[in-house]
């Protein structure tokens, strides 16, 4: 996962697809992006610094200053696949084991852990726009 769905989707469609173009599977578990990859990515985040003051003055709520970009990617992640319908023990369950053999098992193990602490708060954003 590049960002999450809203951030995702703010960016130019060029350069959505210009990584998708450079992306290998595999290459975020192998640590070994191609040096194409490497210049799509450093074009988004150009961009994306660019955006910056305009796009955190309307995103930021209270709770989320200061909070790091990996914390905020989970909770992201975590309420993704909840509002996917994963819900269940046995669909929790399935998409931890993809996940735990795309990304290891300490990813799946956040992950899980991640999507408990956002189910007990659901009352919070699950009627919310993502």
């Amino acid at each position: 996962m590049w960002g999450c769905q809203p951030h995702w989707y703010r960016l130019p469609k060029a350069l959505r697809d210009r990584i998708w173009q450079t992306y290998r599977p595999g290459q975020e578990i192998s640590k070994t992006p191609s040096a194409d990859y490497i210049a799509a990515a450093r074009e988004v985040q150009e961009w994306i610094a660019g955006q910056q003051p305009a796009t955190h003055q309307v995103e930021l709520r209270p709770r989320q200053v200061g909070r790091t970009d990996k914390a905020h990617q989970q909770e992201c992640e975590a309420r993704h696949w909840l509002r996917e319908g994963h819900t269940t023990a046995e669909a929790v369950d399935a998409l931890m084991e993809r996940i735990r053999v795309r990304r290891g098992a300490a990813a799946a193990d956040a992950l899980r852990a991640e999507m408990r602490r956002q189910w007990a708060r659901r009352s919070e954003w699950l009627d919310a726009q993502p």
